[in-house]
């Protein structure tokens, strides 16, 4: 398969997932406030964002000066896409038992150790990163977050 056709694949396959999951969004409980934004909120922005990447990957497939510059790319499997999925699906099942933010915070750090150099640096912007998350959506917005069982 060429690159311009696991292009259109790829961005055909997020835009269909994408509506899928924005409809599944509406079964998510209410917000705790009437005027605050609800747990749907930031799921729903992301899913148009993935959605709106989509609707890119199609259109850059069908532009023939494209092709030869992706043609050049890495492929598909590479070990860093490999790290990725290993990381994401060690961070799914990990979140029952170390909670939202401790998980969190273990797959940034290991995201980041991956991709830069410096230890301290990926253990101070992942923990950074984490705090502002936290704050955000689950002190300012008031979002319920997945359980925190470390936390009490």
């Amino acid at each position: 398969m060429n690159s311009s056709k696991l292009d259109l694949s790829i961005g055909i396959i997020l835009c269909v997932l994408g509506a899928f999951l924005f409809l599944n969004t509406y079964t998510f409980p209410p917000p705790l406030q009437p005027n605050a934004p609800g747990s749907a909120t930031f799921p729903r922005i992301i899913i148009i964002m993935m959605m709106f990447f989509g609707i890119i990957m199609i259109y850059q497939s069908r532009l023939p000066n494209l092709k030869t510059a992706a043609a050049k790319q890495a492929p598909v499997f590479s070990k860093n896409f490999v790290t990725a999925v290993g990381l994401i699906l060690m961070y799914l099942a990990l979140l029952q038992y170390l909670g939202f933010v401790l998980d969190s915070f273990l797959y940034l750090c290991l995201t980041l150790v991956a991709r830069i150099n410096g230890r301290i640096k990926a253990v101070l912007v992942s923990a950074v990163g984490v705090a502002c998350f936290y704050l955000i959506f689950a002190v300012l917005l008031n979002i319920r977050l997945p359980k925190l069982y470390w936390l009490g």
